[in-house]
């Protein structure tokens, strides 16, 4: 008599806990050379096609945040692995990811369910202010 409601919030928690892991990141599909990233402290993940002109991703914090900065690209085995992420803060470059001189390591991303070329990533507690990250 009572299987059915049992059955059926069963299911509903299955789909749930399935779909928690998807809540990770919130992705976005970049057209444009300029983004203002809102809401650091919510992960994200932006894709975007590099044309030769850098895009810039602008941060403006108002409270101390872990950023995190990390660069795939596509993986193809005779793949140019000269992309590369540049973080400033303020006038200061801070960190450098990928580029010609990295050692890029294939790696499977579990969401996309695709093979990626990994240059890194950098990660660091920042205050508040202007941060700025160039992907070249």
């Amino acid at each position: 008599m009572y299987v059915k409601p049992l059955l059926l919030l069963t299911y509903i928690f299955i789909l749930v806990t399935i779909a928690l892991p998807v809540a990770a990141h919130k992705p976005q599909v970049i057209d444009s050379n300029i983004t203002c990233v809102s809401n650091p402290t919510i992960s994200k993940v932006y894709y975007g096609t590099l044309s030769g002109e850098p895009h810039v991703y602008t941060i403006d914090a108002t409270e101390l945040f872990e950023l995190y900065v990390g660069i795939l690209m596509p993986y193809f085995a005779d793949a140019t692995k000269d992309v590369r992420a540049v973080v400033r803060l303020g006038d200061e470059v801070v960190a450098t990811v990928g580029g010609e001189g990295t050692e890029w390591k294939m790696m499977f991303e579990y969401f996309g369910q695709s093979n990626y070329w990994n240059g890194g990533d950098f990660k660091q507690s920042v205050a508040a202010g202007g941060i700025h990250c160039y992907c070249l």
